[in-house]
């Protein structure tokens, strides 16, 4: 056994942001640690700055390549390292993970890929000035086909929940 449990730790909060606190037995419920490191001025209580403080922290942490996005291997790092004792994969694929397993990685990673790209194409479309305006054809077709191939994902997750065998194809292009 590893993780959280194995190492004594048997509460669990997960602050606004998703950053996990956690404590063992005996130990103040972990909330108060959230909110004791979240209250930067010590004042008693979270105000917007400092909300916004705790998010862009644990963003930063997050964001390993530095890059401003969080991408499919950092969201699976955060579901599988940081926050393994929360069953993220399990909303999804509740059963037979262990036997579809490598099946469900491509399709996460799919899936997560398509939304990150739906999220830099959206804001490049929601950027004004000359350039966007000479490439808003452009992205408005690849932002309608990794829209696309976001519902593609989204459909291969219910067929490996309910059918456990299907196609890669249509996902292994590149937008």
């Amino acid at each position: 056994m590893s993780g959280p449990r194995a190492a004594g730790f048997t509460q669990l909060f997960v602050s606004p942001c998703g950053e996990p606190y956690r404590g063992k037995p005996g130990d103040p419920y972990p909330a108060a640690l959230w909110f004791k490191m979240a209250d930067l001025n010590h004042d008693g209580v979270i105000d917007l700055k400092e909300f916004k403080a705790d998010h862009a922290g644990f963003f930063e942490a997050l964001d390993s390549d530095d890059n401003g996005v969080l991408e499919g291997p950092e969201i699976a790092f955060y579901e599988r390292q940081v926050l393994p004792d929360v069953p993220c994969r399990g909303d999804v694929f509740p059963i037979h993970y262990e036997e579809v397993g490598p099946l469900v990685r491509v399709v996460e990673s799919q899936a997560y890929q398509a939304i990150a790209l739906c999220g830099q194409l959206e804001k490049k479309l929601a950027t004004p000035g000359k350039r966007r305006d000479k490439n808003k054809a452009s992205w408005g077709q690849q932002l309608r086909h990794a829209h696309l191939r976001e519902a593609q994902a989204i459909a291969l997750c219910d067929d490996v929940t309910f059918h456990r065998g299907i196609h890669l194809a249509p996902l292994c292009t590149r937008a």
